[in-house]
Formats: structure tokens, sequence, C-alpha cells
């Protein structure tokens, strides 16, 4: 569960964008709410959308705690693994 406390590092910069020097770029629950928006205007009847927007809007969260960690951080992926629970533990 996130505390009102957490929510100011909602704001957190996607990575990838950063690091190609894009002006202005999404945040990761900028990229959460996108992604709940685009569940919820899906033509697709075979998808369950109330679960597909639930996804979407936690999907990133321990991002917004241990950073939106790219591939081009040279982070292995079980770290990567183990920070995101740490964080949502936290």
């Amino acid at each position: 569960v996130l505390f009102p406390g957490h929510l100011l590092s909602i704001r957190v910069p996607r990575t990838g964008w950063v690091y190609r020097n894009v002006k202005n770029p999404e945040s990761v629950s900028d990229h959460m709410y996108r992604m709940a928006v685009m569940a919820m205007v899906t033509k697709d009847d075979h998808l369950n959308k109330d679960r597909c927007i639930r996804l979407a809007l936690v999907h990133d969260m321990a991002e917004c705690i241990v950073g939106d960690i790219a591939p081009a951080d040279n982070i292995p992926k079980e770290e990567k693994h183990r920070r995101e629970e740490v964080s949502i533990d936290y």
C-alpha cells in the first residue's frame, strides 16, 4: 500500500526517455494512467477490461520507489526484481 508520502515519488520520469534526452519525459504515473485508459477503450471483447485497468494502474508502482531501472543501467534482472520486491514490502 502506498501512503501519501510515496505519492510524491510517483513523478519519477521514465528512464528510457531521459536517456534519449526527450524533453518533458512522461513519468511512471503518466505511463500507468495511459495504460489504464488504453485498457478502458480497447474494443477487444475477449479481454477482462476491469482486470486490465487494475493491472495497468499498479504494474509499475515499485518503480515509483526504486526508480525506473532500464536495460542500459546494466542491473541484472534478478537484482531489479529483488529491489522491486523489497519496495513493495516497504
